[in-house]
């Protein structure tokens, strides 16, 4: 999944910066970065980093705990990193947990906040800033490329079909 790098960057540069203060980082930022952590705890090779898989379980469950405070919110109001989170969480839960029903219905969500938020339609893009329409685009994307993955390797239905969207699919 897409994280924009200079913004994670700028994130952990002011959290870093006011470790005295308890306003440094944002549930959601927070969220992202520790889903970020685990997503590459998850996938770096043991030989290379033998700490991963430990510290994969913990970054994603306080990924997880810290989503669970604001995750209703969440879906009144999505953005990309709404979406990202979703993916990561899907993607840590089928590699670590070997939990591919709860993953799959995470991923699911992550679908259906696409589908609300119109990611298939390019001409929504126009009012967004460049940096939130390029995530939104690479969400889109491997969202769809992910489905049908799931649909390959895992047997999973499909859940997202060209057909569905009455204009198609007009995404760059």
């Amino acid at each position: 999944m897409s994280v924009h790098e200079p913004s994670v960057r700028h994130i952990l540069d002011r959290a870093l910066g006011n470790l005295s203060s308890s306003n440094s980082l944002t549930d959601q930022n927070f969220t992202l970065i520790t889903a970020v952590c685990a997503k590459v705890c998850c996938f770096v090779p043991s030989e290379l980093f033998s700490l991963g898989a430990s510290l994969a379980d913990t970054f994603l469950e306080a990924s997880r705990n810290c989503f669970s405070t604001y995750a209703e919110a969440d879906l009144e109001n999505p953005c990309a990193e709404s979406i990202t989170i979703r993916y990561l969480h899907s993607n840590c839960l089928h590699t670590r947990a070997r939990r591919s029903t709860l993953s799959w219905h995470i991923f699911g969500e992550a679908v259906r906040l696409a589908q609300r938020m119109r990611l298939h339609d390019e001409s929504l893009y126009t009012s967004l800033t460049p940096v939130e329409a390029l995530l939104r685009r690479c969400a889109f994307w491997q969202l769809y490329a992910g489905d049908k993955s799931l649909a390959v390797l895992r047997s999973m239905p499909i859940v997202i079909y060209d057909h569905m969207f009455e204009d198609g699919i007009t995404t760059a």
